[in-house]
């Protein structure tokens, strides 16, 4: 008896606080930059970005740049992943695997040597040309800081053999447009808080430091 009374004290104590948890998600574009964030609450603290990611997409569309972000102490939005994504020209079952090769602006072309793709379900191939976090998950955090530059990334498409399959550009845009464009999703976001649901999807964790 005693331990079931400690139990329902218990529950008591967490259900307020679960219930006065409140998120809001806001998805804006702008032109071939789309945003998506995800704004939490948790009681009367000041609401937080728990998740920020831009896809800027070539202007055929078969192209996409996709990066996520965190937020440093001083309100600065940080990449902390970049993923090149190329979208299907053909059926999956008609794809042989492919890697990829990329520039920024005017450089020189760089590669991951003998690394190929296969492609998901929907015949798309993604690859992970980045990554920000502790120790041995950082790599090629250099790509990190030109996309906080903004400029144009070219990425060609090669098969096994090293044909070339096609070859397509993005824009991405500075940091003071992606502030601003976050700014504007963020206050929609907020203008949606509500009780918190189930999660919609799932979405990469930001680097704990």
């Amino acid at each position: 008896m005693v331990r079931w009374l400690i139990t329902l004290a218990l529950v008591a104590q967490v259900a307020p606080a679960l219930a006065q948890e409140k998120c809001g998600i806001s998805r804006l574009t702008r032109g071939h930059l789309s945003v998506s964030v995800f704004m939490k609450q948790h009681g009367d603290e000041t609401p937080f970005a728990d998740h920020v990611s831009y896809t800027s997409r070539s202007s055929d569309g078969a192209l996409e740049l996709r990066a996520p972000y965190t937020m440093d102490q001083s309100g600065l939005l940080i990449p902390y992943m970049l993923f090149i994504q190329t979208l299907p020209n053909l059926p999956p079952e008609q794809k042989s695997p492919e890697r990829i090769k990329w520039r920024f602006n005017a450089e020189d072309w760089a590669t991951f040597p003998y690394r190929y793709t296969y492609p998901d379900q929907r015949g798309n191939f993604s690859y992970k040309i980045a990554q920000l976090g502790s120790g041995a998950l950082s790599f090629q955090t250099e790509w990190l800081d030109r996309l906080r530059q903004g400029g144009r990334f070219t990425v060609m498409r090669l098969l096994e053999d090293g044909q070339e399959v096609a070859m397509g550009s993005v824009d991405y845009p500075t940091n003071e447009i992606i502030a601003d464009v976050f700014d504007e999703a963020r206050n929609q976001a907020l203008a949606r808080l509500a009780p918190c649901g189930p999660p919609a999807a799932s979405v990469p964790a930001a680097p704990r430091n």
